[in-house]
Parts: C-alpha cells; structure tokens; sequence
C-alpha cells in the first residue's frame, strides 16, 4: 500500500522495520515498480545473514555459509544474459557454489507472474516450478526449468528456420527414424508436414507447432535427439 502512494522502498522499509518490535529477527527485501530495491537483515537472523540491493532485485539470505553467498547470488544474477527464470537459476547455481545453505540442501523452487503468462493464457502462472526433496534441487530446478521453456515458451526471432529442402530432407529421415512416417527418402510435402505436427502433437509440443513454412530450433533438437 506504502508503495502504490509513490513512496519509494527504502522509505518503505524504513517505515516498517521503525514500527516493528520484532525487527531484528525479521528479513525482508522490496522491489518498487520502476525497479528501485531495499533489503533488510535484523540482527538476530541466524548468522551469515546479511543482503544486497540492487536495480530490479534485493538478493538476501540467512543461514549461509558465508558472506559471499549473498554476493555470487547479487552479481551473477546482474552479469548473467537471457530469461529472467535463467538469470534466477544461474544465480541459485552461483550461490551454492559459494556454499550455499550451511545446512546443506534439500529444496528449491521459481515462480515468476506476468499477466496471462500461464498455460493459453489462464492465469498469470509464467513459471512456477518446485523440488521439494532432492539431494541437488537447483540442479533438478533447471531441469525442470528446461522442460517448461521447451513446451511453454516461445522461440526467439533467432531460433527460427526456414524449411529449404536440405533440412526438410533431414526431417523426414528423423520422422521416418521415429517412426512418425513410412519413407525415409519422401520429400518434405504436405504428407510429412502433417506427421511432424501429429508427432509434435504427441510429445506436447503443441505450442510450437508453425504454420508458415519454418521450424524453431527446439522443436528440431528435440525431434534429433529423440529415442523411443
């Protein structure tokens, strides 16, 4: 509510840690809408417990192992290219390196919300991924991470390519390897089109299925890597 006024978070932060009696055993991070971030440790957080504020994010901890935790979290997040979900799990992947939880390692999870982000549009779910028990989570958390890029986001500008008759020659042999179509030497008609979209169909590749003469790079790997 602070924030929807236009007061900016670390006015914000200011105004809830003075009013709280328990703020040393408090940690809160905020980020206002035009990026601007605050982060607050209270005292009696269990050691290493410390956060860094920066443009779009306040990076946080407690429990840690060391300082540098925080900091490889903060610094890999602002150095790291791509998606939003990718720099977040890049990040996680940094600060673990650095030691992570000094208790070691058991969950993870990502959820990020953009409006009509969710599946066709429903809901605002973009990503919201979790491991709740795994020796490696932010290891299994990318995984997972990869699957969910692979059937619910879209392909870069960059990612898409033309169907000329070498790559559709060696689509239908990959169809044909699969056993999505009977002749491995038929050219790339009408016929094999509509066997790569049923086979993109049976491996919920749905979303990427293209109409206007081209191909994403990740439904292509997808379908040179598949083993039955």
């Amino acid at each position: 509510d602070l924030l929807a006024t236009g007061i900016g978070p670390d006015e914000v932060m200011r105004a809830l840690v003075d009013s709280d009696d328990d703020r040393e055993d408090r940690q809160v991070g905020i980020v206002g809408r035009f990026g601007r971030s605050s982060t607050f440790t209270g005292n009696r957080c269990i050691g290493y417990a410390g956060g860094v504020s920066g443009d779009g994010f306040p990076a946080q901890g407690n429990c840690l192992a060391q300082a540098s935790v925080v900091r490889a979290l903060a610094e890999t997040f602002v150095a790291m290219h791509g998606t939003l979900a990718d720099r977040i799990v890049a990040a996680l992947r940094a600060a673990q390196a650095e030691g992570g939880d000094k208790r070691g390692q058991q969950s993870a999870a990502l959820i990020i919300e953009k409006p009509g982000g969710g599946y066709a549009g429903f809901n605002d779910r973009y990503v919201d991924l979790r491991v709740d028990d795994h020796a490696a989570p932010i290891e299994e958390l990318a995984r997972l991470l990869d699957l969910h890029k692979l059937y619910f986001f879209e392909p870069a500008p960059h990612e898409v390519l033309s169907i000329d008759a070498t790559l559709g020659e060696e689509i239908v042999r990959e169809l044909a390897r699969v056993g999505a179509c009977a002749d491995a030497r038929a050219p790339f008609d009408k016929r094999a089109r509509a066997a790569l979209v049923d086979f993109m169909h049976v491996e919920n590749l749905e979303n990427r299925v293209r109409t206007d003469g081209t191909i994403d790079i990740q439904t292509l790997d997808y379908l040179r890597s598949y083993n039955r």
